[in-house]
């Protein structure tokens, strides 16, 4: 979680045996999304639109599970900017 001070706090503190229940929290909670379940019905995202809602759950996932790296304090990160700052948005600007 990130605080108004621009500090990243709680990062790692879900054990990984709880991360199967995490995620079908997520998937109840993406289930139970009115404008999600529209856009899948009626295939606003296209052929692919089933498999867009499983890359937004994806990301999802991955920006809980995922470090945060030193970058987020100041403005978000691009994925990977741990490994290469300079891939890192608020570090280019």
């Amino acid at each position: 979680m990130e605080l108004r001070s621009g500090w990243v706090v709680g990062q790692g503190i879900l054990a990984s045996s709880h991360r199967p229940q995490f995620e079908v929290g997520v998937q109840l909670v993406l289930s139970r999304w009115t404008a999600l379940q529209l856009a899948l019905d009626q295939q606003w995202g296209g052929t692919n639109t089933e498999e867009k809602a499983m890359n937004v759950y994806d990301e999802l996932l991955d920006w809980f599970y995922r470090r945060k790296c030193e970058c987020r304090r100041r403005r978000g990160c691009a994925a990977g900017c741990q490994a290469d700052p300079r891939s890192c948005r608020a570090l280019r600007g």
